[in-house]
């Protein structure tokens, strides 16, 4: 299964770097439907402020700490 679907793109120097961050909610038909997580503004990627929905279990299994999502 897709979990998160990561977009790069190209910088100003040539390098690879990343661009969005998006989460894989569902699918309808051929249709997949994601919620956006990490997006670039102003050459900077920046938290959406939609928390995704995996974020529990990241932070149980100790990917992250629990308030994580809260210092965004």
């Amino acid at each position: 299964a897709v979990d998160y679907i990561i977009q790069l793109g190209r910088g100003e120097n040539g390098r690879r770097k990343v661009t969005q961050i998006m989460e894989v909610n569902s699918m309808e038909g051929n249709h997949i439907l994601t919620t956006s997580v990490f997006e670039t503004e102003n050459d900077e990627l920046i938290f959406s402020g939609a928390v995704p929905s995996s974020a529990n279990d990241l932070q149980h299994k100790g990917d992250l700490e629990i308030n994580y999502w809260n210092t965004l």
